[in-house]
């Protein structure tokens, strides 16, 4: 069980393909209403169970907007 609390990693996945990914980790869902947004590729590490700190980190990266709501966050442009 130890895995879930580590750290995930990714080097050129795109932003829905990692969203995706990160959902395994927790009930909160990454909703991303750009279709452009979510072909962007990302890079790096971040903390599995942490699905709002790394929306947070990602939409910084790519100039997006995070907005947190209940069970999700929503990704724009």
């Amino acid at each position: 069980m130890a895995w879930r609390k580590g750290p995930i990693g990714f080097e050129g996945e795109t932003w829905a393909q990692a969203a995706a990914e990160v959902a395994r980790y927790s009930d909160t869902r990454i909703v991303i209403d750009d279709p452009a947004l979510a072909r962007e590729e990302i890079a790096g590490l971040f903390k599995a169970t942490d699905p709002v700190g790394f929306a947070n980190t990602i939409a910084i990266s790519l100039n997006a907007h995070a907005r947190v709501g209940e069970g999700e966050v929503r990704l724009t442009r």
